[in-house]
């Protein structure tokens, strides 16, 4: 007998945050800042949905907010306390012309999940 794949159960959309459950428990959310940041600019990511343990995974990207002519391939986004319910963010190189996307995936708690704050 086949087994039954997992399929989507709940999405959620607002501005540049969102999420995406499936009915195996693995949760996709992500979002984005498209403000200039400073550089050193610590940013604390809190996710809609909680993880079970800190086994996810973790992805950012820079990206270029205004007009520069400096190069976006030396900028870096560092990771730090990372923990089931986000993680921080420490801006390099940023110089007020970056922003940055993030997106985590893994399998969410059931219990315990809250609404996504992101704080400058």
């Amino acid at each position: 007998m086949p087994t039954k794949q997992p399929q989507i159960i709940e999405t959620y959309s607002s501005g540049t945050n969102w999420y995406r459950v499936w009915s195996d428990g693995w949760c996709e959310q992500g979002g984005a800042n498209k403000t200039n940041i400073a550089s050193n600019a610590d940013i604390t990511i809190t996710f809609l949905k909680a993880f079970k343990d800190i086994n996810y995974n973790i992805a950012t990207a820079t990206l270029r907010t205004s007009d520069t002519n400096s190069p976006a391939d030396n900028k870096a986004v560092l990771v730090h306390n990372v923990s089931i319910t986000g993680f921080h963010i420490k801006s390099t190189r940023f110089e007020n012309k970056f922003g940055f996307y993030w997106q985590t995936c893994g399998y969410i708690s059931t219990t315990n999940n809250q609404n996504m704050v992101i704080k400058y």
